[in-house]
């Protein structure tokens, strides 16, 4: 890769990571959109309203089919 490549590569890295800092985030910010109103995907009646834990042991058991499968959970 050529250093003309690679500094380009390096610059769109860059601004990226500076882009996703800004980036609004209403897990980090009680569930609120930036209007300060309720964001509904992290509602408890939306999936798994923003509860990862349960989302992950969820995917977890996801694949699994039968008694023996779950058991081993």
């Amino acid at each position: 890769m050529s250093s003309h490549t690679m500094a380009t590569a390096s610059n769109e890295m860059t601004e990226h990571a500076e882009n996703a800092e800004a980036t609004y985030k209403p897990s980090e910010h009680d569930g609120l959109k930036k209007d300060g109103t309720p964001d509904k995907r992290m509602s408890s009646d939306h999936g798994f309203g923003g509860d990862k834990q349960l989302a992950h042991d969820a995917g977890v058991k996801g694949g699994k089919t039968d008694a023996e499968d779950m058991a081993y959970n």
